[in-house]
């Protein structure tokens, strides 16, 4: 018995309705009445200042979810709120002395936390989300501050500044997910740093200080050139080939699906990862390696038959590193990211979902 399986788009629809029914009843006798004029009573305006038209403004209005919530009141007092409970902690009695301490450097890691990541200076949330069609929904979040505070761990980690979205570039035309995201893990890990230090808890601080030692040990690079070798940008893509189809056992049956692929992607600075890579793996039997003008890879073939194509591979191309669930999908990559081949950038179905849609990070 052989069962089809085919990738579908599904989504939840959502709808409400609220019916009002108002009656009158006619009087005996009485005279119409004259028509009144309405006076439209003001609009409120907010005692406090709050930064409802900044966020609502990058809202879509009149779709079936909509929300603002101001939070300037409540986190900008944030470190007033923190001092305040380690005083009613402190004025506890009968806390044990290594207990009092305890508490003390939590309150302590935890004012270190707020004053440099940044949070005190979010001023409001912001969600929405409208049908572009039937079924298909676009969903906005944003996060605000005011100009001149984005200082903090919050507004770097993820990223300084908007820029183009380039792995659209890379997207095979099978793609049916794909992810992309900053991420500054030098600065993450000076924070991480930071924070355990100001614990001053000696376990946590000695096992700090021994990981890049430890990291050296088990890869044979060093931990801080390994970071700054990655130049802040992250995606995964993951593909359903319709031409190809995979017969995977279920049971007592079979069922097919379309040929999968998956890759993560590492924009990278230099060569350091995949040159420590290629030398880890000389003289494996199993590895082929491809030395091309636009693209170096290095493939381990998997000596157990399996229906899905599952070759591991490791490829430079471009300012990107690719890991990719076999050869071929990073082939497609590059014919992709060359013209050499359609991309999911041009079909039909991503221009209809990308109306509207800034293709740089926002």
């Amino acid at each position: 018995m052989n069962a089809k399986f085919s990738v579908h788009r599904f989504a939840a629809v959502c709808a409400a309705a609220l019916v009002i029914f108002t009656g009158c009843q006619k009087k005996e006798e009485s005279a119409p009445s004259a028509p009144t004029s309405v006076t439209a009573a003001p609009a409120l305006v907010s005692a406090e200042k709050n930064s409802f038209n900044e966020v609502t403004a990058k809202l879509d209005k009149g779709g079936n979810f909509y929300l603002y919530l101001s939070t300037e009141q409540t986190l900008s007092n944030l470190s007033s709120y923190l001092a305040a409970g380690s005083n009613l902690v402190s004025a506890m009695p009968n806390i044990p002395s290594e207990g009092r301490q305890m508490v003390d450097k939590v309150f302590r890691v935890l004012g270190v936390v707020i004053q440099e990541s940044g949070i005190s200076q979010i001023s409001g949330l912001g969600m929405s989300s409208i049908a572009r069609e039937p079924g298909l929904y676009y969903n906005k979040m944003v996060v605000h501050h005011y100009a001149g505070q984005g200082e903090g761990l919050a507004w770097s980690l993820l990223g300084k500044s908007a820029h183009p979205l380039k792995v659209l570039d890379l997207l095979p035309e099978s793609t049916v997910l794909a992810s992309s995201s900053d991420l500054d893990l030098p600065l993450l890990w000076t924070s991480i740093q930071h924070a355990v230090q100001s614990a001053d808890v000696p376990d946590a601080t000695s096992a700090l200080e021994e990981a890049p030692a430890k990291f050296k040990a088990v890869t044979g690079l060093d931990l801080d050139a390994t970071l700054h070798s990655l130049a802040g940008e992250y995606a995964v893509i993951l593909t359903l080939d319709q031409h190809k189809t995979v017969t995977l056992p279920l049971g007592v049956t079979t069922v097919e699906i379309p040929s999968p692929g998956l890759c993560l992607v590492f924009k990278v600075n230099s060569d350091l990862i995949f040159d420590r890579v290629d030398q880890l793996l000389t003289g494996n039997p199993l590895l082929s390696k491809v030395d091309e003008p636009n693209l170096k890879m290095r493939t381990v073939s998997i000596p157990i038959p399996i229906p899905v194509d599952v070759r591991p591979s490791l490829a430079r191309v471009g300012d990107y590193l690719l890991l990719a669930s076999s050869d071929n999908m990073v082939r497609e990559i590059v014919a992709v990211k060359s013209g050499q081949k359609k991309g999911f950038k041009s079909s039909d179905e991503f221009k209809k979902l990308s109306q509207g849609v800034s293709q740089r990070g926002q």
